[in-house]
């Protein structure tokens, strides 16, 4: 990983502009430099070394897309926008945006109790995690295909005492660029068994990365009751708050040193 966050604030950092503003060893310093995408603690590696080309390195983060224990995830970024990531919570937090969200979100799962307001909550809480927000040049409508990626679902059928495990993947293959994407209108998001076989229901699937599918599938937000969408807006304040708390907590330890 070539770049790092400063923990508690929004600097992204190459390892040489680290070291020459903060030395090899920045954590005597009271700074802590973090994964920008899972937000974990990222050290030094090769600063000084004619042998291995210097870079961040996770102290245990394998499921991390920016982690090199890891190639298989194509939900992650290498550019970042955190004021841009900042206006996306504040416009979630307004109107009905989350609504359509949620509305979104829910009519790709099929309805019939596949996406509870709980898990969906998860979602968010995990997207947060990995700055999904901050991702540089995301469209809010292009949001919710990659939060429907982050998790595994649970369906049922005809007998509920059966449920069925399904998720959702990127029908092609991942491009370098994440941002190419919903850029392109060229990639579809495929829901599938656990074990890999397409779903033929709901209607629809694979679904097109297009703000022309996230309209219609978001468009009928207003069954949503009151008291369900209070309880959407709890879950996103709280993963909100959680990042500030982080941020928050380091600052003031910071400080004591």
């Amino acid at each position: 990983m070539k770049k790092a966050l400063i923990k508690g604030t929004t600097r992204l950092l190459s390892l040489d502009a680290l070291v020459d503003e903060y030395g090899l060893k920045p954590h005597e310093k009271g700074i802590e430099t973090v994964c920008p995408s899972c937000s974990e603690p990222v050290y030094i590696y090769g600063a000084v070394s004619l042998k291995v080309s210097k870079r961040f390195h996770h102290h245990d983060s394998r499921d991390c897309v920016l982690s090199n224990r890891v190639s298989d995830l194509w939900i992650h970024s290498n550019h970042w926008d955190f004021e841009g990531g900042k206006r996306i919570r504040q416009f979630l937090s307004e109107g009905d945006a989350l609504k359509k969200l949620y509305t979104f979100c829910n009519n790709l799962c099929g309805r019939q109790k596949r996406l509870g307001v709980e898990k969906f909550n998860e979602l968010v809480l995990e997207a947060d995690r990995r700055n999904l927000w901050c991702y540089k040049d995301i469209p809010l409508w292009a949001v919710p295909y990659l939060l429907l990626a982050l998790r595994d679902f649970q369906g049922y059928g005809k007998d509920p005492k059966k449920p069925f495990v399904f998720r959702f993947v990127l029908k092609e293959k991942p491009p370098r660029d994440l941002k190419k994407v919903w850029e392109s209108g060229c990639f579809h998001l495929l829901r599938v068994f656990d074990k890999g076989q397409v779903m033929n229901f709901p209607k629809g699937n694979p679904y097109p990365l297009t703000q022309d599918v996230w309209e219609t599938y978001s468009k009928d937000y207003q069954w949503l009751g009151e008291e369900k969408y209070k309880t959407l807006l709890a879950g996103l304040e709280n993963a909100f708050a959680k990042k500030v708390e982080s941020s928050e907590a380091f600052i003031l330890k910071s400080v004591a040193i």
